[in-house]
């Protein structure tokens, strides 16, 4: 049986927690930066200095983060076709989880219609 952790996200240095999810000692966010190409570098770049800020309770752009469900509290940070996606607690201060993937353009809009639904 797997084993899931927290650990605070590098980038999270402001009031707002944001933290990465460790799953059987791995970090998820480490290991997807590590198994990203040299050019998707500087779009997780542009996710990195997201997190930066809302964990600085700045507001973002609505095309770099915006919520997918309203019931859930369920967000999406994305930069050309890196996403990450994270939900927060309920007394809103810190954020529990979150996934990075790649999603092919051509796949996205797909992607977003099922995310809606």
């Amino acid at each position: 049986m797997p084993n899931f952790a927290f650990r605070k996200n590098k980038f999270s240095t402001g009031p707002r927690l944001i933290v990465d999810l460790i799953i059987d000692k791995v970090n998820q966010f480490e290991s997807f930066k590590e198994g990203l190409e040299k050019n998707q570098l500087k779009k997780l770049n542009v996710i990195s200095s997201s997190i930066l800020q809302i964990s600085e309770n700045r507001t973002l752009p609505q095309n770099k983060h915006r919520k997918l469900h309203s019931k859930f509290d369920i967000y999406e940070f994305k930069s050309g076709d890196l996403r990450l996606y994270y939900t927060k607690t309920k007394g809103g201060q810190s954020f529990h989880w979150e996934v990075i993937k790649t999603i092919k353009p051509r796949t996205s809009k797909k992607w977003n219609q099922s995310v809606k639904s």
